[in-house]
């Protein structure tokens, strides 16, 4: 099996860290813990500006991605299906602004090594690849041309697209800002996806 794991939505939460960025510039917050119910954070009062300047805030934080947060949770069981599976070839598909530091690859292969995601027990066993994308469309093309045979993401589109790819299957996390969307596929929790791991 090929399998691509999305990183922000799926296993780290981006919107804790984007709480502490409009609590930074002074935009009121709902209480932590809170998730958004659309993508474009418009429940929070967010408008196109404030998401432009926040947005900026994380391209000029070194290293952000580094220190994002986990969904402890899911980076339990991910880290628990690498230490057990062996032979498989695991890519981690993210689309992330550049930030000032260290490449986004480098900042990702950070965040799951200090996870105990990336460790030299995983990568023995299994093949891991990190692959930065510049806009989320771009996946669908990767997954084709790299022959994925699955994956998770929490944004609706990418895995709408990817439906109609040959012998992939795509899966939707379930999180309050894809509920639009009707794919094929819907996972309730993330370890319910290992489950369509056939």
């Amino acid at each position: 099996m090929k399998i691509s794991f999305d990183i922000d939505g799926v296993l780290a939460n981006f919107t804790t860290a984007f709480w502490h960025v409009l609590k930074e510039l002074g935009h009121p917050v709902p209480p932590l813990g809170t998730e958004p119910t659309d993508w474009g954070w418009t429940c929070w009062g967010v408008t196109p500006a404030l998401l432009t300047k926040g947005f900026q805030v994380i391209s000029d934080t070194p290293n952000f991605w580094t220190k994002s947060y986990p969904y402890a949770d899911n980076v339990s069981v991910l880290r628990r299906f690498l230490y057990e599976a062996k032979g498989q070839e695991i890519f981690f598909t993210t689309s992330r602004l550049v930030t000032k530091g260290f490449p986004v690859s480098l900042q990702t292969r950070t965040w799951l090594e200090n996870q105990l995601i990336w460790t030299s027990s995983t990568t023995y066993w299994n093949h891991l690849t990190i692959l930065v994308v510049e806009k989320t469309s771009s996946k669908v093309e990767l997954y084709k041309t790299l022959n994925i045979t699955h994956s998770i993401d929490d944004y609706g589109p990418t895995i709408m697209e990817c439906e109609s790819i040959p012998n992939h299957k795509a899966i939707l996390l379930d999180r309050p800002w894809n509920q639009e969307y009707n794919p094929k596929y819907r996972a309730k929790l993330f370890k319910d996806f290992f489950n369509e791991l056939n």
